[in-house]
């Protein structure tokens, strides 16, 4: 059974959170000192209201307020991202119940979110050393460049229905991936092309 904090017990929680980061590695002291300190501050302020949050999606919202004039903001994202983190540890280490499980995705943050997650993955960070080792660069938007790759070469679908799919016009979909049809992905389509006309001769030969 998880064990829920008291609200007087964040403070704990956090330096705990803090001890974990420093001694796994994952961030140096001064990383802490100049970024998670100032947003583990507002994460701690939250808590030590009269009536606390009583779960993420409340915490997440009463943070979300602090930043309501910065809405598309790097500073609001960080301090979603570096709280998210927080909770995420916390519930893992069993020091915070299950009710702290993150929140669907809010909009406009999703891709920090996801970025986020992956950096922390280790199949992911696996990944971006192979590709380091190509002289390649894999990141977050790699993904998104993956789906409209293989919509195209793949499932053989037309720029207007992939942009569609993707939430963007035809001319800034084309416009932004483009750059990755190379001779071998039109060589690839027109291949298919010439198979996909030779079986419609024949098809057409057959029925006369």
């Amino acid at each position: 059974m998880a064990v829920r904090l008291a609200p007087g017990d964040w403070e704990e929680l956090v330096a705990a959170f803090r001890e974990h980061k420093l001694i796994s590695g994952e961030i140096k002291p001064s990383t802490w000192h100049r970024v998670y300190r100032h947003h583990m501050k507002h994460a701690l302020g939250a808590m030590a209201v009269p009536i606390p949050p009583q779960n993420a999606k409340q915490l997440m919202e009463a943070l979300v307020r602090i930043w309501s004039d910065k809405p598309g903001g790097r500073t609001r994202q960080i301090q979603i991202q570096s709280t998210a983190a927080l909770l995420r540890w916390g519930v893992a280490e069993r020091r915070l119940g299950e009710d702290w499980e993150l929140p669907p995705l809010q909009p406009g943050l999703g891709g920090g979110y996801v970025g986020h997650y992956l950096m922390n993955r280790t199949l992911w960070k696996e990944l971006r050393r192979e590709y380091e080792a190509k002289g390649e660069k894999l990141v977050p938007y790699s993904c998104r460049h993956g789906y409209a790759h293989r919509a195209h070469v793949i499932c053989d679908l037309p720029p207007k229905v992939v942009a569609a799919a993707m939430g963007h016009s035809v001319q800034t979909h084309l416009a932004a991936y483009s750059r990755g049809c190379g001779d071998d992905v039109v060589d690839d389509a027109f291949a298919k092309a010439e198979q996909r006309l030779g079986q419609g001769l024949r098809a057409h030969s057959s029925a006369a």
